[in-house]
């Protein structure tokens, strides 16, 4: 179909699908992901440091986290093995893939409502909240893994369109924010398609996991999806709407999100769909997800942080519009607080 823009499908297949996006993940990359895809309790320590060690960018990017403020150690952080029991197993995976999808897609893109910074921030948080839904009490039966993996790259097909065609993008995203529409609703009148579906097919291209690649292309329209992939759309499009409203990132889509109308809520699906589950979820995942964005982004790097003994003081992250500055501390503030209470004060 073609969209009001005039592109033909032919021509906008070609532009959005070039040789230098398509390429699957090296064989090394592929292998990092496949490890911390699995289950927490199957994943070796010593074996994905091995991994890690071998790749000199993702060793510094790991040592640089476990060094940051934020982690307050007392000692500095030498081997890729200590880096990772310091951050923690989980949150060492979901960096790592993270950085390695960053890795990807990784032009420095800022258009009017899109920045790649606030981009891929958004992209780490739905990942991360994704996750945490993976959790049996809820009755949940995705992976953990499988859910940080398909909330990450929901949006990838955006970077895609920024990067491949910006031109038709930045309209899509002038159209969106001035009907005040979805933005895959915007792309779907003036192009014809949408990020979803780019997203599905470029991961499909990379050769990852089917199952997420699917879900990507449903993440907007879990209840349209297959059986199979179904709950991972819910889930998925539920983290996205909460990540919308509270933050941290943003991706381009105008305001006005509704939690009330995702399929979790439509469904009424216990006990996600109750007030005091979303409640914990805010304040144990994306409260410190706003705190953690410094690091993630890599901020400090930017800043030339110095050693982690000695952390300069730091302006805290900007608080999400839904809570009092007050409830931010500072990543200073954090530091001095865990070394006061390692050394009993």
């Amino acid at each position: 179909m073609t969209g009001t823009l005039g592109i033909s499908p032919e021509t906008l297949h070609a532009r959005l699908y070039q040789k230098n996006i398509l390429a699957p993940l090296s064989p090394a990359a592929a292998e990092l992901l496949r490890i911390v895809s699995k289950p927490e309790k199957e994943i070796e320590v010593r074996e994905l440091a091995k991994h890690v060690s071998v790749d000199p960018m993702l060793t510094a990017k790991v040592l640089r986290m476990a060094n940051s403020p934020y982690y307050a150690t007392l000692k500095r952080i030498e081997t890729v093995r200590h880096a990772i029991m310091v951050i923690g197993l989980v949150e060492a995976g979901d960096f790592l893939t993270f950085q390695l999808m960053k890795g990807r897609l990784a032009a420095s893109t800022t258009f009017q409502h899109f920045a790649s910074d606030d981009f891929w921030l958004h992209c780490y948080a739905v990942g991360t909240v994704a996750r945490s839904l993976g959790n049996p009490t809820y009755l949940v039966q995705t992976l953990p893994s499988e859910l940080y993996l398909a909330g990450l790259l929901h949006d990838i097909g955006k970077m895609v369109m920024a990067v491949q065609i910006p031109g038709e993008f930045q309209a899509c995203l002038k159209r969106a924010h001035s009907a005040q529409i979805p933005l895959f609703q915007a792309e779907r009148q003036l192009l014809g398609i949408d990020h979803a579906r780019v997203g599905a097919d470029i991961l499909t291209q990379w050769k990852m996991s089917p199952r997420v690649a699917r879900s990507v292309g449903f993440h907007h329209f879990p209840d349209k999806a297959d059986e199979e992939i179904c709950e991972i759309c819910q889930l998925v499009e539920f983290a996205n709407l909460l990540v919308n409203i509270h933050g941290p990132g943003q991706s381009g889509s105008p305001a006005g999100h509704d939690l009330s109308q995702s399929s979790v809520m439509r469904n009424d699906m216990r006990p996600l769909a109750s007030e005091e589950t979303q409640q914990s979820i805010y304040k144990r995942i994306i409260e410190p997800l706003v705190e953690r964005s410094e690091i993630v982004l890599e901020k400090e790097a930017e800043e030339g942080e110095e050693s982690p003994q000695e952390p300069q003081p730091q302006a805290a992250p900007k608080p999400s519009s839904h809570v009092p500055a007050q409830r931010q501390p500072s990543l200073w503030n954090r530091c001095v607080s865990r070394v006061r209470s390692a050394i009993g004060l």
